[in-house]
């Protein structure tokens, strides 16, 4: 069907009026075509000699056009806002990273009504999950875990900031994460810090478990005989059961514990962080992602 729009709009025999283009409205466009068909259906759309407005959910052509067309839609209150990103908004040190990123790595977060940035993938992992033990879905209240160590916190904050994407800072408590928590913090503008920044007052979330009741997790994991006399500090003993074992699963077994009858519950900061985040999805509904 693209190709044959192509040819009719080649060999139109009117002519255009001068000073006007075709204008061409696609919706959804991927539907039906298999993914590896999909992958090329942005270079025909590119060879169309008109204008383009294109509806889509498909995370794979969202990821093959340009930053700049894409234009994204949310829905407040009955009203419609466009957000876009803005030339010369961002450095290109800073594209470069948001094209690896969120543009290939992660095109679904483009949907999202709200970005929850973590450091790690233990973060990524258990986040979910506790927000399930608290009767949150994140898919479905739009909530995004996006990793930020690699891209660096700054480029991701300014994006979301341009498409009017809702976001929150989950910091740890030690230098790096007071840092990180810091440069969010340079982002509001009369706004309350609590409502987009959460730092641990402990070092990591790993130390946040082990003050909020779940110490016998990583004793058993670093296979230890530990009581709180022993002089052991807790910081050894969570080194020994990642060095055992690893991040990801002493994430499992947290949320394991967590889950189990009788467990001390979600730590409160994080409860709080995703009660947060649920809000400032729920106040920001998206409608659609479009690119014009």
């Amino acid at each position: 069907m693209l190709i044959l729009t192509a040819a009719i709009l080649h060999h139109y025999p009117g002519g255009n009026l001068s000073g006007a283009e075709f204008l061409m409205v696609l919706d959804d466009p991927e539907v039906h075509l298999h993914l590896m068909t999909l992958a090329s259906v942005w270079g025909v759309l590119e060879q169309l000699k008109a204008q383009k407005i294109i509806s889509t959910q498909s995370v794979t052509l969202l990821a093959a056009m340009p930053l700049h067309s894409l234009r994204r839609l949310t829905r407040n209150g009955g009203k419609i806002r466009q957000w876009r990103v803005c030339r010369n908004s961002l450095k290109p040190d800073e594209l470069r990273k948001l094209s690896y990123h969120i543009r290939v790595r992660r095109a679904d977060a483009n949907f999202a009504r709200c970005w929850l940035l973590v450091e790690g993938e233990t973060e990524f992992w258990i986040l979910p999950e506790l927000a399930r033990l608290c009767g949150y879905d994140l898919a479905l209240e739009g909530i995004a875990c996006v990793e930020f160590a690699q891209s660096g916190l700054v480029p991701l904050i300014k994006l979301a900031r341009e498409l009017g994407i809702e976001w929150h800072v989950l910091a740890d408590g030690d230098k790096a994460g007071r840092s990180y928590a810091d440069t969010a913090r340079s982002f509001l503008h009369n706004e309350p810090a609590r409502r987009r920044v959460t730092t641990l007052r402990q070092r990591d979330i790993e130390h946040c478990f082990w003050k909020h009741g779940y110490e016998q997790v990583f004793i058993n994991a670093a296979n230890l005989t530990w009581s709180p006399d022993d002089r052991t500090q807790p910081r050894s003993v969570i080194n020994r059961a990642i060095r055992r074992h690893s991040k990801p699963h002493m994430a499992f077994e947290l949320i394991v514990a967590v889950a189990a009858s009788g467990s001390p519950g979600v730590p409160e900061p994080l409860r709080r962080m995703l009660d947060n985040c649920v809000l400032l999805a729920r106040e920001g509904l998206e409608y659609k992602v479009a690119r014009s």
